[in-house]
């Protein structure tokens, strides 16, 4: 049981990391979008195919992230019949 709560508290890890990655990657097409349709509306396909990717992926490590909030907090409950100390308290804890 702990060793499942750690793999998902590492796969949480992995997924801020991931999230906060693509974040900042994704800042850059966003801010360019305007300056590349004036002057080269051609590469807009790829622009906003880039930034469509970037986003779906943004939500796959979000809902990753979340979930695995929820699995420890409720592996944690079965085991000990309380909320886990750290995402009891309230809803945004993370």
């Amino acid at each position: 049981m702990l060793a499942i709560i750690i793999l998902l508290r590492v796969i949480r890890i992995i997924c801020a990391l991931f999230m906060s990655l693509v974040f900042f990657t994704l800042l850059g097409p966003l801010s360019n979008i305007f300056i590349v349709y004036k002057q080269a509306p051609d590469l807009l396909p790829e622009i906003l195919a880039v930034i469509i990717i970037k986003s779906i992926a943004l939500v796959i490590a979000l809902v990753l992230f979340a979930s695995a909030r929820i699995l420890i907090n409720k592996l944690y409950m079965n085991k000990y019949g309380e909320p886990h100390p750290k995402f009891g308290k309230s809803f945004w804890a993370l």
